[in-house]
Order: C-alpha cells, then structure tokens, then sequence
C-alpha cells in the first residue's frame, strides 16, 4: 500500500543558522525554535489559490488568538519568483493584520529538498511541519485541497505537544525537589566537616565545577573529601536552579496572570486551571481549560476542556487561576524540564558518609562500585581539574 511521504531531515539555513525573508530580513532559527513552537507553511507554488486560503483560516478567530496564546510562530516558505511571493503576501496582509509570519521565498528549492518536501515541476508540497530547535523536522501535516484544509491536525498538534510538555515539565520539577529535599536532609543529618590534612574545601568545590557529572562522580569515589565536597556543589547547583525553577513555575508572572483574569481581564484561548469549584462541579478542579468566551465583563467565562473531548464549562473567574509555568512555550518548557532532570542526574545521594563505604541512592551514580579502574579515572580527572583551577587561582606574570 502506498501512502502519503513522510518530511524528515534538518531545514537548510545559511552557516550561521539563519534563514532571508523576502524582505532581506535575517531570521536566526535556533534562537527563534528555543523560544517558540516553530511552524512551517508550505505553498505548493505562487499561482496556488487554496494555499493562501490555509493562512487566511490561520488568521481568523478563534485560531488566531489560539496560536498567540500556544505562542506558536508560522513561517511561509514558497518556491518563487520573488516578485510573485511578495505580491501573495501583500494580498494577505488584512488577514495578517499585527501578526508577524515571515515568508521565505525558495526558488531552488533547496530549503525544501533538505526536509524531503520537493514535490517537482518547481513545487513544493502542499504540508505543515515543526522545526526544532536543532532544526530537525519533528511533526508534519501533509496535503491540502480546496476541501481538505490542515487547522484541525495543527491544533490537535498544538493541544497535545503543550500538554504533554507541560506535565514533564511538572513531573520534572516534582521529582527536581524531592531530590534536593533528600539532599538536603543529608546535609542536616550528617554536615560536611574536614578533618587534618585535608585539601581546602573551596579548592575542591571549585575542581569538581570543572567536571562533567559523569567525572564529578568518578572523582567523588575516590575519597570521602570528594564525595563531601560535590555533596556541597550538588547542594549549590540545585539550590540556585530550584530558585530560578520556582520562578518560572509561580512566580510574579503567573500571580499576574491570576490576578488578570479574577478580574475579568482575561484573554481568549489563555489557558486557565479551574479551582475552587463546589457541588457537583468540584470535579473539574484541578482542570486545564481555554477560555472560548468572556461573559458579564469578565465576570464569568466559558472554558473549553480538551481533555474531555472539547466539552464547554462555564465559570466564574474567582474559580480560574493561571497554570503553573503560565507564559512559556513548549521550547521553552521542553528545555526547563531537560535541565532541571540534568540537574537531579548530576546529584550523588550518599546514604554513608564514612571513608571506605559511601553508598549512593542514584542508579546512574559509581560511587558504590569501588574498582581499581574508577580510582585511577578519579585521580586522572583530579589532577586534570587541579590543573585547570591552578591555571585561573595561581597569579600569572
């Protein structure tokens, strides 16, 4: 059975990453793909009168505030001419309104063939699809006709990678804090402390900063002042990213957020968390819906639910609150959630703190597998660190 082409590869850019729009404008698609859900219109050819269509139903409500509000960013690329493209955009210029979508004009199309979207005879194929922020193809949406247009597989996208990032990003921070708890609870239980003969501690905070986490573990079972001293940048490390993670998580933007919306200053298809709801309808606290409607002055609203098949609830917005991580995208949650699961990686939970016999509570830790070989890596990556912390401590003529 022969079905439709998959698009796959990474989007050709120019050496430094970026990408000319037809206004000689320099689009920088790493940065731009960290900081928002990237997506790719394609035109099949400048003449095609269905693809600008598919930009103007973008454009129209309730979609267009939709995708301002899941921070999602479109990109038109088109084969040429130049002067037809430009001609194409002007004519959609009223349906683009403030909305700022580059059009990227491909008239070799190299751009497409990178992403294997060449369809021939100078074409592109008619299709959607993400670029992340390595600039690989990730999902894609392809074919379109006068009759089969692709909002409805892009706002299904949408719903389900924001959902989905935003419940790893949750379940990352989860798992984050329990770490530096038990981290923590070691440090109450058992304080670092030196005895005679040992290397200053802030020397050895200071090497091990200079490791990777795989050789900061390597080096801490090599000895106790080790393992004490990472227990220390451990401490620190996590202590500054739980900060800057609680933050981003419930900090003055997301109070801001709430408090907007209490006051019936809510925006359409802002997402909100239902709270606070008695009687029967208790049941849908905890809830993230899309507000569809403003209702009474902001007094009350109609919140759609996508995780129960779409269906409308109408609240009162003392009920409504912003979501934790409120006002990032799903690059942007994607990333916190990497780091701060990086973060509780790197942690080594020794349980033991005693020369000889220190145990760890992290699987991917080699801290309680004392071999000869691991002894000798420790003591190649401490005289490494040890060199390259001289280089900086030492005064140099």
């Amino acid at each position: 059975m022969f079905g439709l082409p998959s698009l796959a590869g990474t989007l050709l850019t120019d050496d430094t990453g970026c990408l000319t729009d037809i206004d000689g404008e320099s689009i920088c698609m790493p940065q731009l793909c960290a900081q928002r859900l990237v997506l790719v219109c394609t035109f099949k050819a400048v003449p095609c009168p269905v693809c600008p269509e598919q930009m103007r139903r973008l454009m129209r409500e309730p979609l267009k505030s939709f995708f301002r509000e899941t921070q999602v960013q479109f990109i038109v690329l088109c084969p040429g001419p130049l002067a037809g493209l430009r001609a194409s955009r002007e004519s959609l210029k009223p349906a683009l309104g403030q909305e700022s979508v580059p059009f990227i004009c491909d008239e070799d199309l190299s751009i497409a063939r990178s992403v294997q979207a060449e369809l021939g005879f100078g074409q592109i194929m008619p299709c959607f699809f993400e670029v992340k922020p390595n600039l690989r193809v990730g999902w894609s949406q392809i074919g379109r006709g006068p009759g089969h247009f692709g909002d409805e597989q892009v706002v299904d996208f949408v719903l389900q990678v924001q959902r989905k990032a935003w419940e790893t990003l949750e379940e990352a921070f989860l798992k984050f804090e329990a770490g530096l708890d038990k981290l923590q609870q070691i440090q109450k239980a058992a304080p670092v402390s030196f005895g005679p003969g040992s290397l200053p501690p802030g020397l050895l905070e200071t090497c091990l900063q200079l490791l990777t986490p795989a050789t900061r573990r390597g080096a801490a079972a090599s000895c106790r002042d080790w393992r004490l001293s990472l227990r220390m940048v451990n401490l620190r490390e996590a202590s500054a990213c739980h900060v800057k993670a609680r933050e981003l998580r419930s900090g003055a933007h997301v109070l801001q957020e709430t408090a907007a919306l209490k006051e019936g200053r809510g925006r359409l298809q802002q997402q909100a968390w239902i709270v606070d709801l008695v009687g029967p309808e208790g049941e849908w606290n905890g809830c993230l819906g899309n507000i569809v409607c403003i209702r009474e002055d902001g007094r009350k609203y109609e919140v759609s639910l996508p995780r129960s098949g779409g269906q409308v609830l109408e609240v009162e917005a003392k009920s409504l609150q912003a979501p934790p991580w409120a006002g990032l995208s799903v690059p942007e949650m994607q990333a916190a959630a990497e780091q701060l699961a990086s973060q509780l990686r790197g942690m080594c939970f020794e349980t033991e703190a005693e020369d000889g016999g220190a145990k760890c509570g992290n699987v991917g830790c080699s801290a309680s597998r004392r071999r000869p070989w691991l002894a000798l890596s420790a003591l190649s990556a401490t005289i490494a660190a040890l060199s390259s912390a001289l280089f900086f401590i030492v005064p140099r003529r």
